[in-house]
């Protein structure tokens, strides 16, 4: 996703919002409008390479941890639940 993300924006260090949104980067009115992907989509958008680093070594480090004492499902139930959270709190 990050690569398409790269592409259409033609930048690697920064995405702009309009690639984000056109991508399915959560906006509350679309939202309420019935495009409820993008309650999900977010989850795999990065506006820029150190935001995909940054994540990249949060998962490798303390999801890891995580997902070796828990089950890989709870791990991946707790990760899209978690992220839907976040993308509906704004609406």
């Amino acid at each position: 996703m990050f690569t398409l993300e790269c592409l259409l924006a033609g930048a690697f260090v920064k995405i702009s919002a309009r690639v984000l949104v056109e991508l399915g980067g959560n906006v509350p009115i679309l939202v309420k409008e019935g495009q409820v992907y993008r309650l999900v989509l977010p989850l795999m958008l990065h506006a820029g390479a150190l935001h995909i680093l940054m994540n990249s070594l949060s998962l490798v480090g303390f999801c890891a941890a995580v997902e070796k004492n828990f089950s890989r499902k709870l791990y991946l139930a707790v990760y899209v639940l978690g992220g839907i959270q976040g993308t509906i709190l704004p609406i």
